[in-house]
């Protein structure tokens, strides 16, 4: 599909991701550094699932200890490039996924379009939680340029 020049537009916008920590934040932000070495730009709970944000330069050195702060803090643990546009964000928060395209259709929904079940599985996650994760972080920590209202991230299976 082709997409029309104000949903590039929409999807190239710059996003910013809040700044401002929870006491409980800061100490997974201290335990992250300790453990890793590497100082996130980021990071955010939302039970069950904890996102530290990372920049770029620092994103596989990070992933080398994924297994080890999950287990350490018995959460999901994500690990984020720090992206600057909504498009590129979409794309790291699945980074297990083949995402074959993102399509703006009407009222602030964005559709994730898959290949496969499994692969819109792993998207969604168990019970669709991790979707729903994701729908809150755009909602309560995603910071557009251009106000948009509340934006909804639903996972579809395309045909080709």
């Amino acid at each position: 599909m082709f997409r029309t020049i104000s949903e590039d537009l929409f999807f190239i916008q710059k996003i910013s991701i809040k700044k401002k920590y929870t006491n409980k934040e800061l100490k997974y932000h201290h335990y992250f550094h300790s453990i890793t070495k590497l100082y996130p730009v980021n990071v955010i709970i939302i039970d069950p699932f904890l996102f530290f944000f990372v920049h770029k330069q620092d994103y596989f050195k990070a992933k080398l200890f994924l297994n080890v702060l999950r287990k350490k803090f018995n959460k999901k643990v994500m690990i984020v490039r720090n992206e600057t546009t909504l498009m590129n964000l979409l794309y790291e928060l699945f980074p297990d996924t083949y995402i074959h395209d993102l399509r703006f259709n009407n009222e602030n929904t964005i559709s994730v379009c898959f290949l496969t079940w499994e692969e819109r599985g792993i998207a969604c996650g168990t019970n669709g939680d991790y979707i729903k994760t994701i729908n809150q972080l755009l909602k309560h920590h995603i910071h557009f340029e251009e106000p948009i209202g509340d934006l909804i991230i639903k996972c579809e299976l395309v045909d080709l």
